[in-house]
């Protein structure tokens, strides 16, 4: 009986511990890989004003993001893969106003994933059958944010396969 269980604990945990979602449908737009081309620096200075700042950042580093159909995902900076990820969809949705030329246009998708299950690790952006925009994930460039100034990335990519 006690083996049983253990079995049964041990399975318990493999699934629900492993859970990712297949780039299917819809969301197979994902699959493949993306090269990054620029970011936008927005950085908020808490003052009687509250005035935003944007700067476009384009450097000679070559980062890339690299979705593979059985629900996994890479970050690679110079060629390397830095970090590996399960993907676990949240939401995926076309016609969405949050992208830009995304309101009611079944072309472009709304997409939020939680990478290996974590909410907190939030990986957020728009995506089109050659494009990608990633405005929450710290990659390339982290967000921070001391109390009087916010800085915030919007990340550009373009599909290259």
């Amino acid at each position: 009986m006690n083996i049983l269980f253990l079995v049964g604990l041990i399975l318990l945990f493999a699934f629900s511990s492993c859970k990712k979602d297949n780039l299917e449908g819809d969301s197979s737009i994902l699959e493949g890989k993306w090269e990054w081309v620029y970011s936008v620096k927005r950085t908020n200075v808490i003052n009687p004003f509250n005035a935003w700042v944007d700067t476009i950042i384009q450097e000679q580093a070559t980062y890339e993001l690299e979705f593979l159909s059985k629900g996994r995902f890479h970050l690679i900076e110079k060629g390397e893969i830095i970090e590996k990820h399960r993907v676990v969809l949240r939401s995926f949705d076309s016609g969405s106003s949050m992208c830009s030329g995304g309101f009611l246009n079944p072309e472009i998708y709304r997409y939020i994933i939680y990478p290996d299950n974590d909410e907190n690790n939030i990986f957020e952006g728009c995506v089109t059958s050659d494009s990608l925009t990633c405005f929450s994930r710290n990659f390339p460039f982290s967000f921070s944010d001391d109390g009087n100034t916010s800085i915030i990335y919007e990340n550009f990519y373009k599909k290259v396969n």
